[in-house]
């Protein structure tokens, strides 16, 4: 089975070259490229959740082994400590899991967009992308703005 999706898959690489190249086509190269990326999203989260488990696991190591003392203290008690560690394991994730994962998914997105843009009308697309720069300084505006 896989290796007939194999022979399909290069059979449309070389049919793309030609000028009478079917749309259906480019659409299952785009659908195989949109599961690619959702796989590398899927594996990509796993990947955070695995970092945000083990730097829990580090933090509350390093308390465990903490001397008797340190815990008199009134800002090291045990809810103000697990507090920590939980305020601490979110900031991770998503300084690291959330930000990344919506870059690369808008990333995908933009790129996918201009491909079938091309793909479509190419004066069109070329339209959007001397668009761009004008969208981006009207974002930089609005987020200076909301500062």
């Amino acid at each position: 089975m896989i290796f007939v999706e194999l022979n399909k898959f290069c059979g449309i690489l070389r049919n793309l070259g030609n000028v009478g190249a079917d749309f259906s086509d480019f659409s299952f190269l785009l659908y195989l490229c949109a599961v690619f990326l959702g796989l590398l999203l899927v594996l990509m989260m796993v990947v955070w959740c695995f970092l945000a488990c083990h730097h829990r696991s580090m933090c509350f190591e390093k308390v465990v082994y903490t001397e008797i003392s340190w815990f008199g203290e009134a800002e090291h008690s045990s809810g103000a400590i697990g507090a920590r560690l939980t305020t601490d394991t979110v900031a991770v994730r998503s300084l690291i899991g959330d930000a990344l994962a919506l870059l690369v998914q808008n990333i995908a997105t933009v790129v996918a967009g201009l491909v079938i843009a091309f793909k479509s009308n190419g004066e069109l697309a070329l339209l959007i992308l001397v668009l761009f720069p004008l969208m981006g300084i009207s974002g930089y505006i609005r987020w200076k703005s909301l500062k």
